[in-house]
């Protein structure tokens, strides 16, 4: 467990764009560097991306040149966040159609497209790659536009009408970038309720959260076992399904989605399902539905509200009890290449 006062979660910070606009080439330059020196020191940084990286008013443009900086920092690790979670397969989808666009507009255009028709049919990848080598050598784009369709085809599980292949084998699931922790923003009870659901589904090998609170709240944090010995790590559930209740339930129908599951006297799982007329719980079996896993770590950002120092308490109290990390934003070191140069 972190001390509440613990500066570690991050090693800088990167504001890519303010207002919807790429700020000054300089900061996106410096994280490069933090690449390059973080492969001569064989160790990885992780940088705090402050800002909503899933802002809708950013331009395609500059929401490809982020992932294809994420794509070529690989020593770098991304921490992402957002108050718009479930924006974030439309938007990968968008800047992937938009990128895609951009290879087929240049002044080789027809070449590019007789390279996929003809001698990739069948084989995304492949195409994507050759486009790439056609565009380097024409020294059309600054940044690989090849490698951002990639990236963006394996997050959102290919959608693409060809077989995307990486390193010869189909891609059958979602593929999340190596490099990144995608977080979100909760500011009070209602947007835990809809944001920690939605982050849940982003595929990413790490989650977590960044807490701004006006009240205190219920992060769900606890895992929660069934008396027949199953345990997940969060009461965030999905059912594919809708699920019908029987016996004297049997007017209850919880439709598929997400929902915060309960334990019931049963030591079962329940949720809340409705009958027409009023909410009741359900009980749900193992079979029925599928966990959405937990939240791997908690960032306290302060208090936007009457919370004080009883909301940081509370949050703290949270993670201890399901022995998640929590970490209290402190102000991490700017990115200042000079010194890393002299290491």
């Amino acid at each position: 467990m972190k001390h509440a006062d613990s500066r570690d979660w991050c090693d800088a910070t990167f504001v890519p764009w303010q207002n919807g606009s790429r700020i000054r080439q300089a900061s996106w330059a410096k994280v490069r560097a933090l690449d390059a020196h973080a492969a001569e020191m064989d160790r990885r940084y992780r940088v705090y991306v402050d800002c909503d990286w899933l802002d809708p008013d950013v331009a395609a443009e500059d929401f490809a040149a982020l992932l294809d900086l994420i794509g070529s920092c690989t020593r770098v690790t991304f921490l992402l966040r957002t108050a718009r979670p479930k924006m974030w397969q439309g938007r990968i989808r968008w800047v992937r159609d938009w990128v895609l666009s951009q290879l087929f507009q240049v002044e080789i255009a027809e070449s590019v497209l007789d390279g996929w028709r003809y001698a990739y049919p069948n084989d995304c990848a492949k195409a994507l790659e050759y486009c790439r080598t056609k565009i380097q050598k024409e020294r059309q784009r600054d940044y690989g536009w090849a490698t951002v369709a990639n990236l963006a085809c394996a997050w959102t599980n290919g959608d693409f009408e060809t077989t995307i292949l990486r390193d010869g084998t189909l891609v059958e699931d979602y593929v999340p970038p190596e490099n990144v922790e995608i977080g979100g923003l909760v500011t009070d009870q209602e947007t835990v309720d809809v944001v920690v659901p939605d982050l849940l589904m982003i595929p990413a090998k790490v989650h977590f959260l960044s807490c701004a609170l006006r009240e205190s709240v219920d992060l769900g944090l606890r895992s929660l076992t069934w008396e027949q010995g199953a345990t997940w790590r969060s009461r965030w559930i999905l059912l594919p399904e809708e699920v019908r209740g029987i016996g004297p339930y049997a007017s209850l129908v919880a439709k598929s989605g997400v929902y915060r599951a309960h334990s019931n006297r049963f030591g079962a799982l329940s949720v809340d399902a409705s009958n027409g007329l009023e909410t009741q719980r359900l009980g749900v079996r193992p079979d029925e539905f599928e966990c959405l896993g937990g939240v791997d770590w908690i960032l306290y950002a302060g208090e936007c509200g009457l919370t004080g120092p009883a909301g940081q308490l509370n949050v703290r109290e949270q993670c201890a009890d399901a022995q998640v990390p929590f970490f209290r934003m402190g102000v991490p070191h700017s990115m200042r290449p000079e010194p890393l140069s002299q290491n």
